[in-house]
């Protein structure tokens, strides 16, 4: 994933030694990140409506495919422990919004998954998802399927 990002700030990718808000008490393993991620560590995707991240998918042929990406939702919206939507485009063209439920009230260490369709041109598509609300989910891994 690319955290130059699109929207009104950059995401971050959080990776160990990167310090995230308000996890040093929680921290199994001294890493300063949220736990039970895989691979070197996740994208925090930002505070801001239009926080984004962009990532390019080689499609072997054009068709439907499904997005499916892990992640973790443990933020309160609204008081509640809400979803957290983000906008989805291919190549410049919405491709409607993902839902982000979210994982466990204040429990960021619990991760999920959800997927959205999205249709994709033989070749390089470059997809963006962008927070519609303030504050976004924290995204483990994106997994791209051919329907």
């Amino acid at each position: 994933i690319d955290t130059t990002g699109t929207g009104n700030g950059i995401t971050q990718a959080r990776v160990p030694g990167n310090v995230e808000p308000n996890v040093i008490a929680r921290d199994t393993d001294g890493d300063n990140l949220w736990d039970g991620f895989t691979g070197t560590g996740y994208l925090d995707m930002g505070s801001d409506i239009g926080d984004a991240a962009s990532f390019v998918v080689n499609a072997p042929e054009a068709g439907t495919y499904t997005l499916t990406f892990r992640y973790a939702n443990g933020g309160n919206v609204n008081g509640v422990n809400g979803d957290r939507p983000m906008a989805v485009t291919v190549n410049g063209t919405s491709a409607g919004n993902a839902s982000f439920p979210g994982t466990g009230a204040n429990n960021w260490d619990v991760w999920a998954e959800t997927s959205i369709d999205v249709t994709l041109q033989a070749g390089a598509n470059t997809i963006v998802i962008a927070n519609t609300i303030a504050n976004g989910p924290n995204i483990d891994r994106v997994v791209v399927t051919n329907n």
